[in-house]
Formats: structure tokens, C-alpha cells, sequence
């Protein structure tokens, strides 16, 4: 969507300092990773959710980029060697891997990346604060929204923790393996899905109580999609193709513990499939009306190729 595209395209003349080349070095490692060419799910959920609570696309389209800002940030730190180590990301090198335009030296590469996610960090709080107060939503309810993006960024912290660990130490409770993955996939993608479904929710007018009404499903839905996106990740892994845009067995490499090495790929093919039916009927419970989009959203999550 264009709108999209250009809405997230971040402006040197945005910080409105002096032009400096080693800000423009910096803001160009952002764009790099920002506009890699990511499928905007969780954008396009959060515009879905808005239309259904009556919020036009311009109003909130700020906290639609801020909060895919974080993801972005989260995406670099989670391709540092230091976390997955992955050298590709959307079928390009990852940015801790690349001078972009050759413009500083390959040494430095791992640190600008750590300083663009920061910044990303930044500029998302930045972006949503100013957008929202400038598009006449109430103190309120900006306050709330904070809340929500400050705990999604704690919780993706523990889940990305728990990822380590699970990796290096593995997971000790041999009867729990599959509901500790769930609880990673919850933290680590299911949060930032719920921060997209819920904070609309919490920008809308409806009444405080039919709010949290609301707010509750749609946080299910949001686990139940952040499981349904983790166990689709773990099978593309073991998927050998170009496809996908990253390195495949990257977690047989990293010797992650992840829905295929506990259940094989049958055994997460069919509980990718119960997982599936479960949540189409919780987006009928959710939108009333045009549920078919939204499904048609989480069937794409399932049977993506990348």
C-alpha cells in the first residue's frame, strides 16, 4: 500500500537539526531495514481494527508506523550475532552485514545497526506521541497507549530471553516443551500482533467498559496469531528454499528448540491446522461483519512461502 510506503519512509530533516554526515549515515541504516520490503501484517491489522471502531486510516496511521518502527528495531537485534546471528534478512544482508551504500567500513557495520534499532526505539516514541496529539486524540488515551507498547516491549525482551536460554541451556521441563514454545511465540510475536489489535480499541469511543470487553478477545486472538506465526517460522526453517529470505536450518544451526524438533513437522503441521480452525472462529467473535479480510490475513500467516 503506498500510503503505507510513504508514511514510513524516515526524513532526514525530520530530527530538524543541522544536515550531518553522520546522521544521514545513521537514518539511511533505519530506512534500510524499515523499508526491506516486510509484509506490514501487523500495520494492516491495526488499520483493520481501526475501520472497524470507525478511526480513519490518517488519524491513526502514526501509531501504525511507530509501532512498526519497534518491530524493525526488534528484527535488528534479533539478527545480531549475539542473538539468532543471522546473515540475511527479506532476501537481503542483514544490517549488521552491510555498508548499505559503502559508506562506513565493514567494522562499524555491527555497531551502526545497534545505534539504528535505538533510534528506531526513539523515533517510534516520537512518532506516535506528536501523531496522535496533532490528530486530536485525548491525553488519556495516549497515556494508555504507552502503557501497552511499554509492556509489549518488556514482554518481546523475556520471550527473546527465554529464546536464548531455550537455545543454550534448553528447555528442563520435558513434559512442558510445546506450552513453553507457546509462551515464547506469546512474548516474542503474539504481543507486538496484540499491541496492533488492541490499542485502536483504546483509541475509539466506545464506553470504557465495552472497551475492555473487546480488549480481552482480542488479546486471544493475538496469542492464538502469534503462535500460528511462530509454528508457520519453524516450518520455512526446515523448508529449503529461496523463498523465504532468510537463511534456512538456521535453527538447527543455532540449536534453538522450536515446534519442529518437539513435534516433527507432521506433528506441527496438524496443530498449525487445530490452532488455525481455533482462531477463525475467535475473528468471527471479534468483527461482526467483513471477518472475511481479517481470515483471509491469518490464512496468509499459515500458508506464507517467506
Amino acid at each position: 500500500m503506498p500510503i503505507i510506503e510513504d508514511a514510513l519512509n524516515i526524513d532526514p530533516m525530520i530530527t530538524q537539526q543541522p544536515s550531518i554526515r553522520d546522521k544521514e549515515v545513521l537514518i539511511s541504516a533505519m530506512n534500510y531495514s524499515v523499508k526491506a520490503g516486510g509484509k506490514r501484517l501487523r500495520m494492516l491489522l491495526l488499520l483493520m481494527v481501526a475501520d472497524l471502531y470507525g478511526i480513519e486510516t490518517r488519524k491513526i496511521l502514526p501509531l501504525a508506523c511507530g509501532i512498526e518502527y519497534l518491530h524493525t528495531s526488534s528484527l535488528i537485534f534479533d539478527d545480531l550475532p549475539a542473538q539468532d546471528n543471522s546473515d540475511l534478512r527479506r532476501g537481503r544482508p542483514t544490517l549488521h552485514k552491510t555498508t548499505i551504500n559503502d559508506d562506513i567500513p565493514e567494522t562499524l557495520c555491527e555497531g551502526r545497526a545497534q545505534l539504528a534499532a535505538i533510534s528506531l526505539i526513539a523515533m517510534s516514541m516520537s512518532v506516535i506521541n506528536d501523531g496522535l496529539i496533532q490528530n486530536g486524540f485525548s491525553a488519556g488515551s495516549i497515556t494508555r497507549i504507552f502503557g501497552e507498547i511499554s509492556q509489549l516491549m518488556h514482554n518481546l525482551c523475556i520471550g527473546q530471553m527465554m529464546d536464548l536460554r531455550a537455545a543454550h541451556v534448553g528447555i528442563t521441563e520435558s513434559n512442558g516443551q510445546v506450552e513453553k514454545l507457546d509462551q515464547i511465540a506469546w512474548l516474542k510475536t503474539g504481543k507486538t500482533i496484540e499491541a496492533v489489535l488492541v490499542t485502536p480499541v483504546i483509541l475509539s469511543d466506545r464506553r470504557l467498559a465495552d472497551q475492555n470487553r473487546d480488549i480481552a478477545r482480542l488479546r486471544e486472538l493475538a496469542r492464538l496469531i502469534g503462535i500460528l506465526f511462530q509454528m508457520r517460522d519453524d516450518l520455512l526453517d526446515v523448508e529449503a528454499t529461496d523463498t523465504i529470505g532468510k537463511p534456512t536450518a538456521l535453527d538447527v544451526k543455532n540449536n534453538t528448540v522450536t515446534y519442529v524438533s518437539v513435534l516433527g513437522v507432521d506433528g506441527t503441521c496438524h496443530r498449525l491446522q487445530q490452532y488455525l480452525s481455533q482462531t477463525l472462529q475467535l475473528v468471527d467473535e471479534c468483527w461482526p461483519t467483513d471477518a472475511e479480510t481479517v481470515k483471509d490475513v491469518v490464512r496468509h500467516i499459515v500458508s506464507r512461502k517467506f
